[in-house]
């Protein structure tokens, strides 16, 4: 009847509250980890840029390419999936408000068909199950484990558990994670530098080599055969979401993830070599 309907749902609603929606008022990573945002110029994001480049490039050097030479896994999928716990387990160390990542990744059995909505993991709170699209591009696999891990450690904004993985997987002794979360967040930091700083973008891609934009390239040709109306329709739906748990950015919260990440590079990083170019 309608009557259980509505009950049922506010059933849920109630739990999804309880075990995870109260996430989204916990306070901020910004304060959390002492890495408060501000205004900065074009520079500063090309000079994180040119960190990642460096990082992912050394990274690349020790990993796998199939005969088009773009990233392959070293193991299986399964393997990788459990290979997540490194990075956090060492991250924790210096980063305790990571702990506690030890619920098992989940690979969706059908990823393939997932891949249409465009979503590449979602955390469960139900069940505390970090479910990963595992047909998604190999070089993106890595980073979305440790994105839907970090939610299950009480991460629930977007921008914040991408900061999070990012953290755990550049700790990992894995090189696919450290690959893997490296130029996942090159990515960010390239779009947002292309439409703030259209010069210091040109200057950056320079920099970027061969392997790396193989890899990027056969990313996006992957997710270009799942374009369509059921891609559309679940962004729409996910808009909706985060919007309606404070992210009053929308989908477009996960590109907030830069303010993070130049706060924390230049509270650990910023003395790192830079080409002339931008000295």
């Amino acid at each position: 009847s309608i009557r259980n309907l509505v009950v049922l749902l506010a059933l849920g609603s109630w739990l999804f509250m309880l075990l995870h929606g109260f996430n989204y008022l916990r306070q901020p990573v910004a304060q959390s980890f002492n890495l408060p945002a501000k205004a900065r110029p074009g520079s500063d994001l090309e000079a994180l840029g040119f960190w990642l480049t460096n990082q992912a490039s050394t990274a690349r050097q020790a990993c796998q390419e199939d005969s088009s030479g773009v990233f392959t896994l070293q193991q299986s999928v399964p393997e990788t999936l459990q290979l997540a716990r490194l990075g956090y387990e060492r991250a924790v160390t210096r980063y305790p408000l990571l702990r506690g990542a030890t619920a098992r990744p989940k690979s969706v059995g059908l990823s393939r068909y997932w891949s249409y909505t465009g979503i590449t993991g979602m955390y469960m709170p139900f069940w505390v199950e970090a479910n990963v699209n595992t047909d998604q591009p190999a070089y993106l696999l890595p980073a979305t484990v440790n994105h839907e891990l970090a939610h299950t450690i009480g991460f629930a904004r977007e921008d914040e558990a991408g900061f999070i993985g990012f953290l755990a997987g550049t700790a990992n002794p894995m090189p696919d994670y450290r690959y893997s979360s490296y130029v996942e967040t090159l990515v960010h930091v390239l779009n947002s530098l292309a439409a703030v700083d259209p010069d210091g973008y040109a200057r950056l891609t320079r920099q970027v080599p061969a392997p790396i934009w193989r890899d990027i390239a056969a990313a996006n040709a992957y997710w270009q055969k799942f374009q369509g109306p059921v891609e559309k329709a679940s962004t729409e739906v996910n808009h909706s979401f985060l919007k309606a748990n404070l992210q009053t950015d929308g989908v477009y919260s996960y590109g907030r993830m830069v303010d993070l990440l130049l706060a924390w590079y230049e509270k650990n990083q910023s003395q790192a070599t830079l080409p002339e170019a931008l000295t």
